[in-house]
């Protein structure tokens, strides 16, 4: 019996924000009820044997009223001793709701800050203020979770290095658990891609460093390219997904792992409803990976991590070959069987990725 991580999507918002491409659908609300009947018959139908994370994301879980999360907990009969993460945008979970949501056995909150900035959320299109994720989360720590992540975004067109400082200053007056720190991408067909945006690389990368800095000043250790912790407060669920972890991925658009095989559902939420009601496959695309991709993910995967990866004995003269160029440079620090990024190289990780394939 093997322990698998679970992901439950949602992907419903109250609005798209204009840098997503993620499967997520605003003013569809009305299909809510709907769609968590299919969600817990999905899970139902194939069921994990153990499962020892559980990570809704979307879209947006907070729009979903709490109770109908009671039957997929249910259905997924977890033991309650694991991690349990639930993504919240701030002003969009009540206190009522998040009681609900604890009872239920949520252990983790992950909360889309992005910015402190007003000017910076309206051209992120976000719905919410500062103010709102002050208030929220406030109301978290109220209902007793100890386990908080902030996401936060860098590399926004036109972000000064002031008001990056200033976002992590107030953010880590806050004392927040777990903080993710991910660049800003401009996505083909958002509204931002549209308006020709563009991401200052150098600025990027300068707030990068600063923010590295910042946060391992302030007691958090960065155990991947783009997360960072306080000890013991790791997201076990992500980590899975590094060391390539069997996964089951339930809902609309949502992706599984077993084996050597990837999976991943059709994305309309209304198709995967009328799919579940009629009893036929969900999957919209399936990937069989060979032994030289399953190679490449492994490698891939395990550099994000902070600590690296162990490489197999047939593997070491690839590897080699591969990476060779960037350990000279001093991107990678070859000590095999050990092979793991450098500062410099967690900072130019997508230098190193490429070269992989």
């Amino acid at each position: 019996m093997s322990l698998s991580a679970v992901y439950l999507h949602i992907p419903f918002c109250s609005s798209k924000c204009r840098y997503c491409d993620f499967n997520s659908y605003a003013g569809r609300n009305h299909e809510i009820a709907r769609y968590m009947k299919a969600l817990v018959r999905e899970i139902t139908e194939r069921r994990p044997e153990e499962v020892f994370s559980i990570y809704i994301g979307g879209g947006t879980p907070s729009c979903v009223p709490a109770a109908l999360y009671k039957d997929v907990f249910g259905a997924l009969q977890f033991p309650g001793s694991g991690e349990i993460t639930v993504e919240i945008n701030p002003g969009s979970a009540s206190a009522k709701w998040l009681c609900q949501m604890k009872k239920f056995g949520v252990t983790r909150l992950s909360m889309g800050l992005q910015s402190t900035h007003a000017d910076l959320l309206t051209y992120l299109g976000r719905q919410h203020t500062y103010e709102d994720f002050l208030q929220t989360y406030a109301t978290a720590r109220a209902a007793g979770y100890d386990s908080i992540n902030i996401d936060l975004l860098y590399g926004i067109p036109g972000m000064t290095m002031t008001q990056w400082k200033d976002t992590l200053k107030k953010v880590s007056f806050l004392k927040p658990d777990h903080c993710s720190i991910y660049e800003l991408t401009i996505e083909k067909d958002t509204p931002l891609w549209h308006e020709h945006a563009s991401v200052d690389e150098n600025a990027a990368a300068d707030q990068y460093r600063y923010a590295l800095a910042f946060l391992e000043d302030h007691g958090y250790n960065r155990y991947e390219v783009s997360n960072f912790s306080v000890p013991g407060k790791e997201c076990n669920h992500n980590c899975a997904y590094w060391r390539r972890m069997p996964y089951h991925g339930y809902g609309a658009g949502a992706v599984s792992f077993q084996g050597s095989t990837r999976w991943k559902n059709i994305d309309d939420p209304d198709e995967y409803i009328r799919r579940i009601d009629a009893g036929v496959s969900l999957s919209s695309e399936q990937e069989q990976l060979t032994v030289h991709d399953e190679r490449i993910e492994r490698v891939f995967l395990g550099l994000r991590l902070t600590q690296g990866i162990i490489i197999n004995s047939d593997d070491v003269p690839w590897v080699r070959e591969k990476l060779k160029k960037h350990d000279d440079e001093g991107l990678v620090l070859l000590d095999l069987p050990r092979v793991r990024l450098s500062s410099k190289g967690m900072l130019f990780s997508n230098r190193v990725f490429r070269d992989l394939w």
